[in-house]
């Protein structure tokens, strides 16, 4: 609410932000999805209210599910953690033990 109405929010603290960081917010909502941030936030707000309506009167199909699940595996939330034994040796990266070793 504070984002998408400026004029209402000059000053004094909303939603835990200052004026200057609700600016940087609404300027990378701006780059992120577009000059009509606040209709596509709508939009979006309004399918998961469908979605959590019609969850609760059928449960999803076995293809919802699926596809949920992927969309969030597809999401890069971190990095995947470094596994130094299961990556391969390369010459450009020689064992650990090999960088230590004098010759």
């Amino acid at each position: 609410m504070a984002l998408a109405n400026k004029p209402l929010t000059l000053t004094g603290v909303w939603a835990a932000t200052t004026a200057r960081e609700r600016n940087k917010l609404r300027k990378d909502l701006v780059h992120r999805l577009g000059d009509d941030w606040v209709g596509v936030v709508a939009e979006q707000d309004r399918r998961r209210q469908e979605k959590q309506r019609a969850a609760r009167l059928a449960p999803p199909t076995v293809r919802e599910t699926v596809r949920a699940r992927l969309e969030l595996e597809l999401i890069p939330t971190r990095p995947a953690p470094y596994e130094p034994w299961k990556e391969p040796m390369t010459p450009a990266r020689p064992p650990g033990s090999a960088a230590t070793c004098p010759s």
